[in-house]
């Protein structure tokens, strides 16, 4: 079964309690929800899933 989940390097822009403001090398910074992803900020290591990367236009 293939995973439906990627990884892409970010840098941390800003956060709140509820979601990461996140560099990907977009035009823009991207709102990213704590709930639907993982960010390891010593990494820049965003992990979230595919369905979500495509619709704030991550790949």
């Amino acid at each position: 079964m293939r995973s439906n989940l990627i990884e892409l390097e970010a840098r941390l822009v800003h956060q709140t309690d509820k979601a990461w403001l996140l560099d990907t090398g977009e035009e823009e910074p991207t709102w990213l929800p704590k709930s639907a992803c993982e960010f390891d900020e010593d990494t820049g290591i965003l992990t979230l899933p595919r369905p979500l990367a495509e619709e704030k236009g991550l790949v």
